[in-house]
């Protein structure tokens, strides 16, 4: 990821726009649960969610080892010892080990949607949650200057694929007019 848009992703404006408060809101956390940041990009809800979790742990996955990097210096620097940053490829954590796996806005750059699923229903715990925020329908881009063409996916077809790969309970909310959240439980 090159820097601009790695300032843009870290950026007030963009934390703004997602509502992210609003997002962490909604996950309740209580402060020791063991999160799964998936496609944790710069760290724009890692490092959030590691101050929400004083007794918890954050594992920060992605598949860019140059991000990865970023989260471990800002961490190191910032003296933040609850994150664990894990490349996706290679997705090392025990199963059963989540209370929470949370995704924003990167479901819809994966492939294989299912194998991405599953592979993090996985590692959570039973009655672990699984959130997945998205950029609602109708919608190309966060920013307005970024061009990249993008695939988005209605809250009805997430709410599907997450009962396929053997979630229950989805319920889907508005977050604002760009963002909706689904939530899910592991059986």
């Amino acid at each position: 990821m090159n820097a601009d848009k790695e300032k843009r992703m870290l950026s007030t404006e963009r934390a703004a726009r997602l509502d992210s408060e609003k997002i962490i809101a909604r996950l309740a956390l209580t402060g020791e649960e063991v999160l799964v940041d998936a496609g944790a990009g710069p760290g724009a809800f890692t490092f959030r969610f590691a101050k929400a979790l004083p007794k918890g742990r954050v594992f920060a996955v992605d598949i860019d080892e140059s991000l990865l990097q970023s989260i471990r210096a800002r961490a190191l620097a910032e003296k933040i010892v609850n994150i664990v940053t894990v490349n996706a490829e290679n997705l090392d954590i025990p199963e059963k080990t989540a209370d929470i796996v949370f995704c924003c806005t990167v479901l819809h750059e994966v492939a294989e949607k299912d194998v991405f699923l599953k592979a993090y229903f996985d590692v959570l715990k039973s009655g672990g949650r699984m959130y997945i925020a998205e950029f609602s329908s109708g919608r190309r881009t966060l920013d307005e200057a970024d061009t990249v063409r993008r695939t988005f996916i209605a809250p009805e077809r997430t709410e599907a694929m997450l009962a396929a790969s053997g979630f229950t309970a989805a319920i889907t909310e508005d977050i604002n007019p760009l963002i909706y959240l689904t939530r899910a439980e592991k059986p």
